[in-house]
């Protein structure tokens, strides 16, 4: 396709794409660590798939394929959301960042957009349909329900990805999203022990960006899946620690995200006067930490409520806490690199699952292992 007809982003995301790919190449033996992580990741996901139950799942389908208005609605509900969102983002950062000040033709862009929300649509089709093929895999007779769910799937999502796309294409971007409102970020009380300690910008910042976020309804899909995860006939004490442990779960994430996004761009904007990394560190530790002990109280409750075991009492503040220290390891090792800390953080849970199926005692030592790893790289300058 000629370069010239769409926008000189593709160019430049090709090119860093390669350029990383070669990058990569000069260091074999974090290449060699990565490559064995993701075929850790899709041994253990082959495992986990040859071991699901067939016959309810392809019941649940054919229970779906069954009201293909209803179904339909929900994939195109998901399938605009997921079309949207990105091409939104994607207008933002040319109509904001340095291309703004270049002369590109608005068609460039356009055909840009389309191409993109073009792949992206044929690539949500493409996975819908891989799902149903696997799921079709693990029972004998299929037919009776595979035919109806793939040509549900492809009206669904087609038709939502296409509206997706059109709104993408035609709304208006200056009109920011709700999280992006300054009131959403006030907070409501102090917190001394953040305020009063050195450098206290860092943890404030992070404050006021996770409650922007929770504030503004976080993601949608993360309280639906609390909706979905609530059965019938529960109690109300159940009910109430269920919901109670799905607004920690969500808020909790949220603080994590929005600390490791901060970390990230604190050290950018300090590139210019760096601090000690023992003195960054503790600064933007405090709020991540302080969020971690508040979701143990409130998750420890929750619990309760629900009358868990008592492993599940003492598994969920190891769990809360150990994550949270994972994470602030990888942001700061990954600080200058903000591409890589997703890929780092996935390939850390895939190895630290692994060792737990292994043997559940040998998680602890691959997270010691980690955590140590990364701080000690984080000390290394960039």
């Amino acid at each position: 396709m000629p370069a010239a007809a769409f926008h000189p982003i593709l160019d430049q995301s090709l090119l860093g794409l390669r350029n990383a790919a070669r990058a990569q190449l000069t260091r074999p033996a974090e290449a060699l660590f990565l490559a064995l992580a993701w075929g850790a990741a899709g041994a253990i996901a082959w495992m986990v798939y040859t071991r699901l139950p067939g016959e309810p799942i392809a019941a649940a389908i054919e229970s779906a394929a069954r009201s293909p208005w209803t179904t339909g609605a929900v994939l195109a509900a998901f399938a605009f959301w997921v079309q949207r969102a990105p091409l939104l983002m994607l207008r933002r950062h040319l109509a904001e960042s340095c291309w703004a000040a270049l002369p590109i033709a608005r068609a460039r862009t356009t055909r840009t957009l389309l191409l993109l929300g073009a792949l992206q649509l044929a690539l949500l089709l493409l996975a819908a349909d891989f799902a149903l093929q696997a799921a079709a895999a693990l029972v004998r007779n299929p037919e009776r329900w595979l035919s109806a769910a793939r040509q549900v799937a492809a009206i669904g999502l087609g038709a939502g990805g296409l509206a997706g796309l059109a709104v993408a294409r035609r709304r208006n971007i200056d009109l920011d999203h709700a999280g992006r409102r300054w009131g959403h970020g006030l907070p409501l009380f102090p917190l001394p022990p953040l305020e009063r300690a050195r450098l206290p910008v860092f943890a404030h910042w992070q404050r006021i960006e996770t409650l922007r976020r929770f504030r503004a309804g976080g993601r949608w899909w993360q309280w639906l899946l609390i909706g979905l995860a609530i059965p019938a006939g529960i109690t109300l004490p159940s009910l109430a620690g269920l919901v109670l442990m799905g607004v920690v779960l969500v808020w909790y994430g949220l603080a994590m995200t929005m600390a490791r996004e901060t970390i990230v761009a604190a050290a950018r904007l300090t590139a210019a006067t760096p601090l000690r990394l023992r003195d960054f560190a503790w600064a933007t530790a405090r709020y991540p930490l302080l969020a971690a002990g508040v979701a143990v109280l409130w998750g420890t409750l929750a619990l309760l409520l629900q009358e868990a075991p008592r492993l599940f009492l003492l598994g969920w503040p190891l769990l809360a806490i150990g994550w949270c220290v994972l994470e602030l390891a990888v942001a700061w090792h990954c600080r200058h690199r903000p591409r890589q800390v997703g890929v780092r953080l996935a390939v850390d849970a895939v190895l630290i699952v692994g060792a737990a199926q292994a043997f559940p005692p040998f998680a602890a030592v691959a997270w010691t292992g980690l955590v140590a790893y990364h701080l000690i790289a984080a000390r290394r300058p960039p």
